[in-house]
């Protein structure tokens, strides 16, 4: 019985441990994504969420909400950022090399 509690403690630090990963890589995006929007001009900010809101067909101007998520949306499109697979193989290789890398406070 000893057996059966161990391993499913050793599942449950393996979900949470899944579950922090999955985390730290969307705050690692979204910083990355963050980043670069924080470099652009309003004004590049603009044509670049212009230039989305034409290429997804829609017509008018967009509002000022729909600026950030277009600008936000090219600007995930033009990164590289890798696959959350991709991601995890290169943290647990080197964790030390995204600690500045996040938005968060990670322990």
């Amino acid at each position: 019985m000893g057996d059966i509690q161990s391993s499913f403690s050793d599942q449950e630090k393996e979900n949470v441990q899944e579950s922090e990963l999955k985390d730290k890589y969307l705050d690692y995006c979204s910083a990355q994504i963050a980043e670069h929007l924080l470099l652009l001009s309003p004004d590049e900010i603009y044509l670049l969420a212009r230039e989305a809101h034409l290429s997804d067909g829609m017509t008018g101007e967009p509002s000022y909400e729909d600026l950030v998520r277009l600008a936000q949306g090219g600007i995930s499109k033009r990164l590289a950022l890798p696959s959350f697979q991709e991601w995890v193989e290169e943290y647990k290789e080197n964790t030390g090399k995204f600690e500045d890398k996040f938005l968060a406070l990670w322990k």
